[in-house]
């Protein structure tokens, strides 16, 4: 989905389903199956079936079920209103309508980044923490290695020759 966000509504974001109206009377933009698009809807949906399978807040389960069993400390998701040392900033040219625009003047892009992340972005984390997940991933403390391999193989066509993407995984293969 690729709905402008402003002030006013970022600060509005508290839980996942507080991204519903962003996209919930959007008509498909192709049947199901027929062609890959990335979707931030499509990953705020995956949070909210989350905690109806699990019966657990996305960011509570997420904590429990992936940042504790790798042991990644420094990894979350942005809260506005809460401090996070050494978080890094993002810049941004976007118009008075939400549109990223070139010709206006590069700013911090925190007037937009929503109240809470959400299971469609807005989280942080550090380059060792990136690798904790990784080395988890596929040492099986995550997921057996039955599901590791269905989550992290190629599925669909993505950009260029020998590219495709999995459920959230990139699969390439770079000069053999």
């Amino acid at each position: 989905s690729a709905h402008p966000v402003n002030r006013d509504s970022a600060v509005k974001i508290k839980t996942v389903a507080d991204l519903l109206p962003f996209f919930v009377n959007d008509s498909l933009a192709f049947e199901p199956g027929a062609k890959m698009q990335y979707s931030n809807a499509g990953f705020a949906l995956l949070g909210l079936v989350i905690e109806k399978a699990s019966g657990q807040n996305y960011f509570e389960y997420v904590k429990e079920h992936i940042f504790k069993p790798a042991g990644m400390m420094n990894t979350d998701s942005y809260e506005r209103d809460k401090n996070t040392p050494n978080l890094a900033l993002g810049y941004m040219r976007m118009n008075d309508r939400g549109m990223p625009d070139p010709s206006v003047p590069l700013r911090e892009n925190t007037s937009i980044r929503p109240t809470k992340g959400s299971s469609a972005g807005g989280g942080y984390s550090t380059v060792e923490d990136m690798l904790k997940f990784s080395l988890a991933l596929y040492g099986h403390k995550l997921l057996t290695p039955k599901y590791t391999e269905i989550v992290t193989t190629g599925k669909v066509e993505a950009t260029g020759p020998d590219r495709k993407y999995g459920y959230g995984f990139g699969d390439s293969v770079i000069q053999g």
